[in-house]
């Protein structure tokens, strides 16, 4: 094992140029803190599992028909691979917190990656987040041009400092960090939405970025941010749209856009995938979308999982009764749902670790304000432990009125009967009798506001 180590080393270090070697892809390294004695590695067609020895030494080779992306679960994060390179890759040296890249090009490109991620996490880290979406229309773009052009710049030192990186990477890697940053922009208008309270204005310029996005690049697709932009780039297109459509409605329109606007078979797919995912926690889903879904190419195991799903929410359809449940307020009182018979009673489920929780929170606040002496209660239940729950609520300046946890949180049957799978924050409106009205009600940012002014509260 060693001896090939050593071996790939001296080849590795030797290759670094622009005439790629033939042959498979040679994989090795030393992860000594591992647990487990295999590595799996996956990439969107394949699955190699690689064998570790009791020192974390390990040596592989792989039949790569083209350079790769592969989920690596060894450092747990995706590893570009030029097929026919060699790379090595060891986080033995304590001193360091990034894993290290050796070899070819394999090697350059991936520490490509810790240079890049390095520079988004110190960008991260000194950004307020609050600040940063809260900034009017023009500002937010100038500041999303020059990050663009910061990260393009740094790319172009690191190629010129390390000429053993190809030209076609480069070209490729230059429209993943733009497609990665007009994503920031496909989501601006909803961000700075949930934070400022009010509609943004924006310049009649704003969206020409979108003159510039490729939307059915096979090559990019390799990249998990691009992925990502073109599922904001398709919820943006439902908001410019603006027929204001709900439910399965608005799911129909969705893969409409997708279907006219996706012309490669496996990026539809996935792209129809996610939003059926997202649109059935939300109980936007009924078998004419998933007909719809299939005949777009969504694979029949997929559909399978979606209709399970689908089945499993529909107890919390409109006007079936809502699942009693006990809730434990800051003073440890314990409470349930009849305790709030009589009112219209809107549940916000958040956890103190949930982003978009804690930003949902003011609009919240100012909703709970205006419908005091109202015939409807707005109350907050926590899946977190009673400790980081307690700490939160203080960072946040929350009143006690209105706050309860869950005991055992996620394995409450609150949330088996209730969330079902879906993610935080979730909103739930019950009615006086103690039906369900919606189990996935709209954000206090996006619609929930007009859903209680339709109310007879």
């Amino acid at each position: 094992m060693r001896l090939c180590i050593i071996l790939l080393m001296v080849l590795s270090l030797s290759s670094c140029d622009n005439n790629k070697p033939v042959g498979p892809t040679i994989l090795a390294g030393r992860l000594p803190d591992l647990s487990s004695s295999e590595i799996i590695a996956n990439t969107d067609d394949q699955e190699f599992i690689v064998s570790i020895d009791a020192e974390g030494y390990f040596h592989t080779e792989l039949d790569l028909v083209r350079d790769s992306y592969i989920w690596f679960n060894g450092v747990d994060k995706f590893l570009y691979l030029v097929a026919g390179d060699s790379m090595f890759v060891s986080n033995e040296d304590i001193g360091s917190q990034a894993t290290v890249f050796t070899g070819g090009e394999s090697g350059l490109i991936n520490t490509w990656y810790n240079v890049k991620d390095s520079k988004l996490y110190t960008l991260l880290d000194t950004v307020n987040i609050n600040w940063y979406y809260s900034q009017d229309a023009l500002s937010y773009k100038k500041l999303n041009t020059w990050i663009r052009s910061e990260f393009h710049n740094l790319l172009d030192q690191f190629s010129r400092e390390n000429p053993g990186i190809g030209d076609s990477f480069i070209t490729l890697e230059k429209e993943n960090i733009s497609h990665y940053w007009y994503y920031e922009l496909n989501v601006y208008h909803f961000e700075n939405k949930a934070y400022t309270g009010k509609e943004p204005d924006l310049p009649d310029n704003f969206y020409d970025y979108l003159e510039n996005v490729r939307l059915n690049d096979t090559l990019l697709y390799q990249y998990e941010g691009y992925r990502y932009f073109l599922y904001s780039w398709l919820d943006l297109q439902v908001h410019l749209q603006d027929k204001g459509l709900k439910g399965v409605d608005k799911t129909k329109q969705i893969f409409d856009i997708a279907e006219n606007s996706f012309s490669d078979p496996r990026i539809l797919a996935d792209v129809i995938w996610e939003n059926l995912r997202m649109q059935n926690s939300r109980m936007q889903v009924d078998e004419e979308i998933l007909a719809r879904a299939s005949e777009l190419g969504v694979a029949e195991g997929q559909l399978r999982a979606a209709r399970e799903y689908m089945e499993r929410l529909q107890s919390l359809s409109a006007g079936n009764p809502a699942p009693d449940f006990e809730i434990i307020d800051v003073n440890g009182k314990i409470a349930s749902l009849k305790d709030f018979n009589g009112k219209y009673l809107l549940i916000d489920v958040w956890s103190h670790t949930c982003g978009p929780c804690i930003r949902e929170i003011p609009r919240l606040e100012d909703l709970k304000h205006d419908l005091e002496g109202k015939n409807i209660e707005l109350i907050s239940i926590c899946l977190s432990p009673e400790e980081p729950w307690k700490n939160k609520l203080g960072e946040l300046g929350l009143t006690d009125s209105g706050q309860y946890r869950l005991d055992n949180g996620w394995g409450s049957p609150f949330n088996n009967n209730y969330l079902k799978g879906a993610g935080t924050p979730t909103y739930i409106l019950i009615d006086p009798e103690g039906k369900i009205v919606n189990a996935r009600a709209p954000f206090p940012s996006d619609g929930m506001r007009e859903l209680i002014e339709g109310l007879p509260i």
